[in-house]
Formats: structure tokens, sequence, C-alpha cells
């Protein structure tokens, strides 16, 4: 436990303490059970710094902490140490807090409180910001448990796609939303053969 709250105070724009800290944390899911104490660590403590970086505008293809994120949110998915559903919410109310200008991690209500963020977040994200969330959304979604659960999502994603193209405008905040989902498909489609389970999402 000890050694999960320590390697999360790490999680930060430091981006090389970062990485070395969330390489860690994954290996820490590869070789330990997933026990029931396993899994409140790290939605205590690691969780939170995690989404936090996951929109970071520091972060970049290719940077080691970048891969090291996406590798942390896959074995947290794949181990079943946060539930799919659970983790998924988690990155939307990431984003929409964002936008909004409130950090989840001071709310009592949230799935973030338990951690204080310490990377900042701003009143709008940014192109790199909304890119960066996007690859660990698609990471996510392509390692979900169940085949039901990943044609949901993918199909909420067309969905929600189709509903903005047939509107005459949106608002910056929707705009912002469409941009996100846009690129989560895209990234998805990157990683999987999605024509099928997109076809059956946009009927």
């Amino acid at each position: 436990k000890e050694c999960v709250k320590e390697l999360a105070l790490l999680v930060s724009d430091d981006l090389q303490i970062s990485n070395l800290s969330l390489r860690v944390g994954v290996s820490i899911l590869q070789k330990c059970p997933s026990t029931v104490e396993t899994k409140q660590i790290f939605a205590s403590y690691m969780l939170s710094p995690a989404l936090s970086l996951s929109t970071s505008a520091l972060l970049h293809d290719g940077l080691p902490a970048h891969a090291s994120l996406l590798k942390l949110f896959e074995e947290l998915v794949v181990s079943n140490t946060v539930s799919f559903t659970e983790l998924w919410k988690a990155m939307e109310d990431r984003f929409n807090d964002t936008q909004s200008g409130f950090d989840a991690n001071t709310s009592s209500s949230s799935l973030l409180t338990r951690q204080s963020s310490t990377t900042s977040t701003t009143t709008m994200m940014s192109r790199q910001s909304i890119s960066n969330l996007s690859k660990c959304m698609a990471v996510v979604a392509v390692k979900a448990p169940s085949k039901d659960e990943m044609e949901g999502v993918i199909a909420n994603l067309v969905n929600y796609l189709q509903s903005a193209c047939e509107q005459e405008s949106l608002q910056s905040e929707e705009e912002a939303k469409f941009q996100l989902y846009l690129l989560t498909t895209g990234e998805i489609g990157q990683l999987m053969n999605i024509v099928d389970t997109l076809t059956n999402g946009a009927k």
C-alpha cells in the first residue's frame, strides 16, 4: 500500500519520473494477484493522478511516459483492478470536469476524490490534451472484458458523432466532445478492425 501511495505522488508533470512510477505500477499489476486489497489501493491512490496525466498537454506520442500511461490503463482493465465501466466513466468525467474548469479530484462524491491531483487543469482542454485522452480511452475500449461492452461503447461514440453532424452548429464544449469522440473512434480503428461494429452501431 505504501509503495503504491508513493508511486502515485510521483505521477506529475515531470514526465521522466512519471514514466518510472507508471512502469512500476504496471509491474505490480502484472505480477501481483488482483486481490480486493490491490484493487482498493490502485483505485484509491494511482487512478486519480493517472487520469490527470491523461489530459496533460505535455504528453506526446513517442514519449516513454505516454506509452507507460497507456499500458497502465490497459492493465487496470485486463486485471479488472478497476472495472471497465467505472474506468470509462472516470475518463468521460475527466473530460467533462476539465472542460468546465472543475477538478474532480476535489469532489467528495467523485471516483477521483481519493487522491489529490498533481497535474493542474485548465478551463478548456487543448487539442493535445484531447488527443492524449482519446488514446487512453481507445486502449480501454479495445480491452473491454466483453464483446457487448466494447460494441456498446463504439456504438455510443458513432451515434453521438452522427447526431452532432446533423446539427447546424455546436457549442464550444460540444465541439471539444465531438473532437474527443472522433479521435477516440479513429484510435480504436487503429487498434482493431471495427468496420462491422461501426456498421451495427450506426443502425
